[in-house]
């Protein structure tokens, strides 16, 4: 299974969550989630810091549950869509999974602070994401099979955020992790 992600800016995300709405959506209460990622390599500048094929990390959501996830992004993108290998399992102790980590060999990189509200739609999950600092976004996700057709996925995440009101300039994000290491290093 691969994860097929767009991601775009939201200037007005009442409005955006009325035009979900409209459209069948029914979002979840927001939910806190704090991630921390994990890398061989962190590097000090993003380039460095994207040279990594691996990436773990460690999601504790609001109500206390940790998810492990552990991604493989063999191209590096971190413009526009992404796509990924991912596994993920939740797990009984952040802190002893993440001496884990350490253990093997990787090291914290970033942590990123989100509030989420999700909602399905169709074939898609629909993320509605606040970053303190950083602003309001939209994602659609999708899970598919390793040999499905990516160009026409992304197209058709592409139509919908169109249909949203999404302005072209607004669909080049980069990644969340990427955005706060851009304000770390100042970029």
């Amino acid at each position: 299974m691969r994860e097929i992600e767009v991601k775009a800016r939201v200037s007005e995300p009442a409005k955006l969550i009325e035009k979900l709405e409209a459209l069948g959506c029914v979002f979840t209460d927001p939910v806190s989630q704090e991630d921390i990622i994990f890398v061989r390599e962190p590097g000090s500048s993003v380039d460095e810091y994207l040279e990594n094929h691996h990436f773990l990390r460690l999601r504790t959501l609001g109500d206390g549950r940790t998810i492990f996830t552990a991604k493989h992004n063999p191209s590096r993108k971190h413009f526009g869509d992404t796509v990924t290998t991912e596994h993920e399992t939740e797990i009984a102790s952040r802190d002893i999974m993440a001496d884990i980590i350490l253990m093997l060999g990787f090291t914290e990189a970033v942590r990123v602070t989100k509030h989420r509200r999700t909602a399905k739609l169709d074939e898609f999950e629909i993320c509605l994401d606040e970053l303190p600092g950083i602003g309001s976004f939209i994602e659609v996700e999708r899970c598919v099979a390793d040999d499905s057709e990516h160009d026409a996925i992304v197209a058709s995440m592409h139509a919908l955020l169109s249909e949203l009101g999404i302005a072209e300039e607004d669909k080049k994000v980069k990644r969340y992790d990427i955005q706060m290491l851009d304000l770390h290093y100042g970029n």
